[in-house]
């Protein structure tokens, strides 16, 4: 009896050793993915500075735009 308690105890622990594991390498995926996310908006708000910069719109058109640029991200995520 003492030997089942044993190897339930230790199945368990290798169980949850296992969980932990599993869950730190989809955590590093999620943390790679994100920072490549996290590059690619950068290079894109920078490509939109120098479009917005190079369209010469009068302050208004351009707080207009600006706006609407803030607000599409948030539809996008909330669409999907």
């Amino acid at each position: 009896m003492e030997a089942d308690k044993r190897g339930i105890d230790r199945r368990f622990r290798e169980g949850i050793l296992e969980v932990q594991q599993k869950s730190g390498f989809k955590n590093q995926i999620l943390e790679r993915k994100l920072a490549l996310i996290q590059n690619d908006l950068e290079a894109k708000e920078t490509q939109l500075g120098e479009i917005l910069a190079s369209a010469n719109l009068d302050p208004v058109s351009l707080e207009t735009v600006t706006r609407r640029m803030e607000v599409l991200p948030c539809l996008s995520f909330l669409l999907h």
